[in-house]
């Protein structure tokens, strides 16, 4: 199936992609191995990226529309507020939900998750790749009559390639104005996490106690905002007095006490609000510069803002 004259880039690789084959898309791509499915997902990826300019001026095209773009992570509109949009505006801006799969993991990855105590995840999740697969397939004729554009959001936040070292005198306490932070703490929850079978969980309800792994979240939005964070300790291993060179080893102790405990929450705190904060601006920035009114999917975000 080729849908002609639609102008819509991301549609032209995937109508004559495998992804969008039906049979696939029921078996779970269980007809294609791990190595085929990353890179049909790599081409995908570099058809996107290769045409990143034009897909923007996709979105931009006619005079005197009414577009929105909808705030991404994991939130894909469904009929009823689609329907809703349909009464009031031109263009629904929409974060494409196959790019997030494209992104390939860094080598840090794996034993990042080894020291965590936690299963390190490489390959695709076809099960959930196929439902956003049949997401966009179910939008094909709002695509068609342009009222519905996909865009990479994800590109905008993607990790760095290489894992970054942070650094900060005053534990990031002056990253944001201060109302900013204040807006940010008095809607913060942190809680214990706990690992079980490679796996992590929580649980909002419980007190928290002393630990050394804590998710942060922001006013019950916790799969938008939420972070974990993990409480690690360096010593130095070795030292090349010529070269200039030190060497460090990380590693996660088995208790903390007060106040470094107090210390790193705090620290958690403002790193989780400066990310929750700098991903929506630039969702922002993204929506200016489509020409588009931002919607956001909570009424935190819409305040902090």
């Amino acid at each position: 199936m080729v849908l002609a004259h639609m102008a819509n880039i991301a549609f032209d690789f995937l109508t004559e992609s495998f992804l969008f084959n039906d049979t696939c898309i029921e078996t779970f791509y269980s007809s294609i191995t791990e190595i085929e499915l990353k890179l049909e997902l790599r081409n995908y990826r570099e058809h996107i990226k290769k045409n990143l300019k034009s897909i923007a001026y996709e979105i931009k095209q006619g005079k005197n529309l009414i577009n929105i773009s909808i705030e991404s992570f994991w939130y894909l509109p469904d009929e009823n507020l689609l329907k809703q949009l349909a009464l009031y505006l031109d263009r629904v801006v929409i974060p494409d939900p196959v790019f997030e799969y494209t992104e390939e993991k860094v080598q840090i990855h794996v034993p990042m998750s080894k020291i965590m105590g936690i299963n390190a995840q490489t390959d695709i999740n076809r099960r959930k790749l196929a439902k956003d697969i049949m997401y966009m397939k179910a939008t094909t004729s709002l695509v068609r009559n342009q009222f519905v554009k996909y865009f990479p959001v994800y590109l905008i936040h993607e990790p760095p390639k290489n894992l970054p070292i942070f650094y900060s005198e005053n534990n990031f306490s002056d990253a944001l104005p201060p109302e900013i932070f204040k807006y940010y703490y008095e809607k913060a929850k942190v809680v214990n996490v706990e690992r079980a079978d490679g796996h992590m969980s929580y649980s909002e309800d419980k007190q928290l106690e002393l630990g050394t792994t804590v998710h942060v979240g922001f006013d019950g939005d916790y799969d938008r905002n939420g972070m974990i964070y993990q409480f690690m300790e360096s010593k130095p291993t070795d030292f090349d007095k010529k070269a200039g060179e030190i060497s460090f080893c990380q590693h996660i102790p088995d208790t903390i006490n007060e106040t470094e405990f107090r210390a790193w929450v705090s620290q958690s705190i403002n790193r989780a609000a400066l990310r929750s904060y700098t991903e929506t601006f630039n969702e922002l920035v993204f929506s200016k510069q489509v020409d588009c009114m931002y919607l956001a999917k909570s009424q935190f975000i819409a305040d902090c803002n």
